[in-house]
């Protein structure tokens, strides 16, 4: 006797843009989208060039046996503004070892400057999440990257409630490899320590040729706040990972934008 077999519809999408300079401001200038991933046009909302691109999930989430490919480029002095639209939300899985995927790819090279600016991954109970990231980038050029992990959907009590959550991060300077990062929990699993209680998880990675402030003056820079717990750690060669927890959405945003505005303006 054959047994059924729920079917279930999948989406890949797929976002590849490529940024230059040309003629005085940062153009995109290639787009190649698959839904449910958008890209915004360029805007331009200051007098630097600087390209800012919202960045569409249309189908509103990540359901099990779905994949969300990403490929960002940067190159001939491009600076590039990345936003995404809404929190990225990771359904329940469906069938057995079905999973979520998310990876993200970045190329930024020739005297150009990426910056992700992020909202809030939400992993709901039952979901299992799979996110690979990696950056490279030359020794001209300037990456920061940000991201938010939230414990569960709070507002339904299902904090670390989620089956798996597994994301790895590398960092490549000059060809070599100067970071590698790994979040992966199974809260059903054996207890685990660190499974950072119902705070939000905030991290971001800098890197940059034009910033020469040590990790203790920055640490002092940014504000400090006994709801916001906040550490920042050298790269060698040069750059930062910064963390935060939090388990205030709000308090932790608005600690990550003031991180971000004092690199900036640096």
């Amino acid at each position: 006797m054959s047994t059924a077999t729920a079917a279930f519809q999948t989406l890949q999408g797929r976002l590849d843009l490529s940024f230059t300079h040309h003629r005085g401001k940062t153009r995109m200038m290639s787009c190649y989208q698959l839904p449910p991933l958008k890209a915004g046009r360029a805007l331009y909302r200051d007098d630097d060039g600087a390209a800012t691109v919202y960045l569409v999930d249309t189908s509103g989430g990540i359901a099990s046996g779905d994949e969300n490919r990403m490929t960002i480029s940067a190159s001939a002095g491009a600076k590039v503004h990345l936003i995404q639209q809404s929190s990225t939300k990771i359904y329940p899985a469906r069938l057995a070892g079905e999973v979520s995927k998310q990876s993200l790819s970045f190329d930024i090279r020739g005297n150009s400057s990426l910056y992700w600016h992020p909202e809030t991954t939400i992993p709901f109970a039952g979901s299992r999440f799979v996110q690979t990231i990696e950056i490279a980038l030359d020794s001209s050029s300037t990456c920061y990257f940000a991201e938010i992990m939230s414990p569960g959907r709070l507002e339904h009590a299902e904090s670390f409630q989620y089956e798996s959550l597994d994301s790895k991060l590398s960092v490549v300077y000059e060809g070599r490899q100067i970071a590698y990062d790994r979040l992966r929990f199974q809260p059903d699993a054996e207890p685990q320590i660190g499974m950072l209680d119902d705070y939000y998880y905030g991290s971001a990675w800098f890197v940059s040729p034009d910033f020469d402030e040590a990790a203790a003056t920055l640490q002092e820079a940014c504000p400090v706040d006994r709801d916001c717990r906040f550490a920042v750690t050298s790269l060698d060669p040069l750059g930062f990972h910064a963390r935060w927890l939090s388990r205030d959405l709000c308090l932790l945003k608005a600690h990550m934008d003031s991180f971000f505005q004092h690199i900036s303006n640096s």
